[in-house]
């Protein structure tokens, strides 16, 4: 979050209000955020901590409260790389190493797991397919049974 966040319409802050999450819950969500560099809301889902719903009402209230415009779930997709370790297709640590080949050489996120043998050329094209379901309906529907669960 920017400095610029007036105090109290943090995300993390948001949910500690809301009774969505306890702070020690949002402390040790802070502390992975600073160590993976991803969003804290993508953290908190992924845990289970908070659900999507949940996920998306704090964030209109964040935007509404800096008054910028919330963008709207139909056009939002989940990340590559989550998508990939929620379906069981990539382990965690895998996505990890991927990630910091990315930040330290650049490349594509899908084309670095294809070619370190984490994920099949046809497991990538599946995710991107379930991401462009994902944009093109705005829920995960049936687009989340293309993935079949395995990790690498």
């Amino acid at each position: 979050m920017s400095a610029s966040t007036p105090p109290g319409r943090r995300l993390g802050e948001i949910l500690v209000q809301r009774g969505v999450l306890d702070r020690y819950q949002l402390q040790c969500a802070l502390a992975q955020q600073r160590l993976s560099r991803l969003p804290l809301g993508e953290i908190l889902v992924a845990q289970g901590l908070v659900s999507p719903d949940e996920m998306a009402a704090a964030l209109a209230v964040q935007a509404e409260a800096t008054g910028r415009r919330p963008e709207p779930a139909a056009r939002m997709r989940p990340r590559l790389g989550r998508l990939l370790v929620e379906r069981g297709v990539v382990s965690e640590s895998g996505l990890q190493r991927a990630l910091l080949e990315q930040r330290r050489r650049g490349g594509l996120l899908g084309e670095i797991l294809v070619r370190r043998g984490y994920i099949t050329r046809a497991e990538l094209d599946a995710a991107l397919e379930e991401q462009r379901r994902w944009a093109q309906e705005g829920r995960r529907g049936k687009a989340s049974a293309i993935l079949p669960g395995r990790a690498a």
